[in-house]
């Protein structure tokens, strides 16, 4: 791993009362970032506040002597609330750590022992995340708003993987993550109300959305085993669809139906729409941009075809820890 200049702009504070799981940390991701250390919540605030004009991305311990890693990032938010928190915690505090990804704004929670490769990714997009809003505040709003649409849609995006899963279809899989790269290539990149919001929602809420979300993509898969193999009419339709615009001319009508599926909103019409969509990737087409259009080609082989787990991957925007969670690894 060598020295980038690239991530040299900001640094990286690192808060862990373990010496040396610090020392660890500064030997292998020195050699990339900028990295302050710090041994408890105290002090990693105190360098915070120092250096908070440098610091773009904030990695804190779960578990500590006074205030927990949680508190320290909720502290940290409060001060600058574009610096991206990252959770560091063991398998036995996970469910401390999912309440502090849903409801503490923080970025991503990462497990020990690490995976070093994984951990490298995460901190990597993690500052390209901070450095984009930093530098490019004005030029890039509208794409920052698409990465975190997409941050809020990787979780309820769960609740879509699982029950393909157990379709066994991984075709919808594959759909559903070609539709959200186009619908973050699009020029409104605005939140959905309900991505926008997502964070200040109860549980219960939360919970609510999901099985919502959940009984919609039920009934798509069952109107998509009911349809046939797909014509040259229903590619173009389906083809229209994508390139087309909705009544208030702000996205497609493929990719409106499918964030009102997120939604929980999605009409019969909608549903059957991406049915569609479903039989059309389970005949081996997908979606790829060609002379500015988006089109539906055929697959040449197979042969090149990615994993379950490649395809979660990329559908779960890298969360490694969504992905783990959905294939059941998990203990």
């Amino acid at each position: 791993m060598n020295a980038e200049p690239t991530y040299q702009q900001h640094s990286i504070l690192f808060i862990d009362d373990e010496v040396q799981s610090q020392k660890y940390f500064s030997q292998i991701f020195g050699k990339i970032f900028k990295v302050h250390l710090a041994s408890d919540g105290e002090e990693g605030l105190a360098l915070f506040r120092q250096h908070r004009n440098e610091i773009g991305v904030v990695v804190s311990d779960q578990r500590m002597p006074g205030m927990p890693g949680s508190e320290l990032l909720a502290e940290i938010a409060k001060e600058n609330r574009d610096v991206v928190k990252i959770l560091s915690t063991a398998y036995s505090d996970l469910e401390a750590a999912i309440d502090a990804v849903n409801e503490g704004g923080i970025y991503r929670y990462v497990t020990k022992p690490w995976d070093l490769a994984e951990l490298e990714v995460t901190l990597r997009r993690a500052m390209d995340f901070f450095q984009l809003k930093e530098q490019n505040r004005s030029l890039a709003k509208m794409k920052i708003a698409g990465l975190e649409q997409m941050f809020h849609q990787s979780r309820l995006l769960a609740c879509i993987a699982i029950p393909a899963l157990l379709e066994k279809n991984p075709s919808a899989v594959r759909a559903f993550r070609d539709i959200l790269r186009v619908s973050l290539d699009l020029e409104d990149q605005s939140p959905q109300s309900k991505f926008s919001n997502i964070e200040s929602l109860t549980r219960t809420a939360r919970q609510k959305l999901a099985k919502q979300v959940q009984d919609q993509l039920a009934r798509l898969l069952e109107i998509s085993r009911s349809l046939d193999t797909p014509s040259d009419g229903d590619l173009a339709n389906l083809t229209t669809l994508l390139n087309g615009v909705t009544a208030d001319g702000k996205r497609s009508p493929l990719v409106n139906a499918f964030l009102l599926l997120l939604q929980g909103d999605g009409t019969n019409d909608d549903l059957g729409t991406l049915a569609s969509l479903l039989r059309v990737y389970q005949a081996g087409y997908e979606i790829q941009r060609e002379n500015n259009r988006w089109s539906l080609v055929h697959r040449e082989s197979d042969s090149t075809e990615s994993s379950h787990f490649e395809d979660l991957y990329d559908l779960f925007v890298d969360d490694a820890f969504l992905v783990s969670l959905v294939l059941g690894e998990l203990r």
